[in-house]
């Protein structure tokens, strides 16, 4: 297996990060849009996933 250089995985992580946020920043923006009964429907099912 070839040996990868540090910029690559530098350029990876970066992206994979950027990713991340953008999709966090999605969710964020349809999670305000939602309704009340929406949005306490959903903390319940997090805090159900996390625990």
């Amino acid at each position: 297996m070839p040996q990868m250089s540090p910029m690559y995985w530098l350029l990876l992580i970066f992206y994979f990060i950027l990713t991340l946020l953008l999709l966090m920043m999605f969710i964020y923006f349809y999670y305000l849009n939602m309704s009340e009964k929406c949005k306490v429907d959903l903390l319940i099912y997090q805090f159900n996933w996390m625990w």
